[in-house]
């Protein structure tokens, strides 16, 4: 049994992955094209998500008892930060300002 909590906070947490995609295709200038766009932390966030939705249900069937979804998606959605952390060197994930977007989207107007 999944409570509301389970879902809206993570919920959440996926709309600001996939908020930092979009604003560092923006940043970055780097032309919208559908084969090419690349979201990365919202995939890996989403995947792991999905992991610890399953990793709950299995233990609900094993141990017969709920058990507390945040206990799995939790660590799942902070190794999918970890993930992204080292595998794509995003620094600028740990400084990331969402004022700045606003500021670049002032930049490419002109």
């Amino acid at each position: 049994m999944l409570g509301l909590g389970d879902i809206i906070i993570p919920g959440m947490f996926l709309s600001l992955c996939f908020k930092y995609d979009i604003d560092n295709l923006i940043i970055n200038r780097i032309r919208f094209k559908f084969s090419q766009f690349g979201m990365k932390l919202y995939n890996v966030a989403f995947g792991l998500y999905v992991l610890g939705l399953v990793l709950t249900y299995l233990a609900l069937y094993v141990f017969k008892h709920p058990q507390p979804a945040l206990v799995f998606i939790v660590p799942c959605l902070t190794i999918s930060l970890l993930v992204n952390l080292c595998w794509n060197k995003r620094i600028s994930l740990l400084k990331y300002n969402s004022s700045a977007m606003a500021k670049s989207e002032e930049s490419l107007k002109v």
